[in-house]
């Protein structure tokens, strides 16, 4: 662990493969599984036969027409596309402005702080703008109101601060989650 005042710290190219971890996790966390997807589908097509029986039986009734609506939603979140809209454009994006590119993070009490080479500007975010911390194999992925992430790559922590940086997060109440891609 670095010092207080900048408690971790790293320098690093984004590199073909750690922008490919975060296509993959990008993905992941933009689909739902499987049987989530089976799950909506048997409930919502169970439910639209059933409330739509008893409309039919009944007649039309707000709460039943409601039920209906619910359980017809449910069938199109299984069956709607695995990808996120839009995310071939973040994707092209990331990849356009952080490949091959050298980042210095840095993270401290006030929150993350990361500059690209070649860019005037630098993003930064306070801390209680992190949502959470993710990780996979190869990257730690702080995000940032559930949509952007800074990524920083395992390789470019010791593993004793990665330890460090993980225990930090989860005592800082912040959401963590590791996933295997």
């Amino acid at each position: 662990m670095q010092s207080q005042s900048s408690m971790f710290q790293a320098s690093f190219v984004y590199t073909d493969e750690i922008l490919s971890d975060f296509e993959k996790l990008y993905h992941l966390k933009g689909s739902l599984s499987p049987v989530v997807r089976i799950i909506c589908g048997v409930l919502g097509v169970a439910g639209a036969i059933y409330f739509g029986f008893q409309l039919y039986r009944h007649g039309f009734q707000i709460a039943t027409a409601g039920y209906l609506i619910v359980c017809s939603l449910m069938i199109l979140v299984a069956v709607s596309s695995r990808r996120r809209s839009g995310a071939d454009d973040t994707l092209k994006k990331y990849r356009k402005y952080y490949e091959n590119h050298r980042a210095t993070f840095r993270m401290d009490a006030d929150g993350v702080d990361m500059k690209l080479e070649g860019q005037k500007n630098h993003a930064h975010s306070k801390f209680r703008q992190i949502y959470g911390l993710f990780e996979t194999e190869r990257c730690f992925y702080f995000v940032i109101k559930g949509k952007a992430y800074y990524i920083l790559p395992k390789k470019a922590l010791s593993p004793e601060d990665a330890d460090a940086l993980r225990t930090y997060m989860q005592q800082c109440k912040k959401k963590f989650q590791f996933y295997a891609l």
